[in-house]
């Protein structure tokens, strides 16, 4: 019976290294390539004590083979189903974020990279779940904004308007002032901001 292990850094690189060289048999002329968002991204980049039970993907355009490849991983592995899944793309940032995708494994068949801080913060400022709010602390080190506007302004830039629910205001509201009492030398002048992403004053 397959059940839904949990994945730390070390065990999400093994994974990877599984997936690449079972690509080698698979036909394909260049390396598959995907971008990694949510807690693998985590876990990966800022915080190696970060666990998961899946690992998110926002790449599109990935053969066919490559997800047979997974599932027969998934297999051998004894992992659940949806261990590797593209489902996040649904939460993927419309417009622009800053940084750029970092180099987290490079294999001959399978190139890894993880989303930029902005971008992970970003989604997980729209949804807002627990294990998101858990995330905050590493992801807000990474990203360093200057002020509780910078982050508006992400979420803005990254999804239009309809889509960003209220919820988001008062995440964005608690974040920031968590972050403040962590670092208070790095704050500057916030300005005043009414409840509610995209309601500033």
């Amino acid at each position: 019976m397959r059940t839904r292990n949990l994945l730390h850094a070390e065990r999400i690189g093994e994974l990877f290294q599984a997936v690449d060289t079972a690509l080698s048999g698979s036909g394909l002329r260049a390396p598959v390539e995907i971008v990694i968002v949510g807690g693998a991204a985590v876990a990966l980049q800022w915080n190696r004590r970060r666990t998961t039970y899946d690992i998110d993907v926002v790449a599109e355009g990935i053969p066919a083979v490559f997800w047979d490849v997974v599932a027969a991983v998934g297999r051998d592995e004894n992992l659940g189903a949806g261990w590797l899944n593209a489902a996040a793309r649904v939460k993927a940032p419309h417009g622009p974020t800053p940084g750029e995708p970092s180099e987290v494994y490079l294999g001959s068949n399978l190139r890894v990279y993880g989303a930029s801080a902005h971008y992970v913060l970003a989604m997980k400022l729209l949804t807002g779940r627990l294990i998101d709010r858990e995330d905050m602390p590493a992801l807000m080190e990474a990203a360093q904004p200057p002020n509780k506007g910078a982050l508006y302004d992400l979420v803005e830039q990254a999804y239009p308007q309809a889509q960003i629910p209220a919820s988001t205001g008062y995440i964005i509201d608690q974040v920031w002032d968590d972050y403040a009492v962590a670092h208070p030398e790095r704050i500057q002048q916030a300005g005043r901001y009414r409840r509610g992403a995209g309601s500033r004053q």
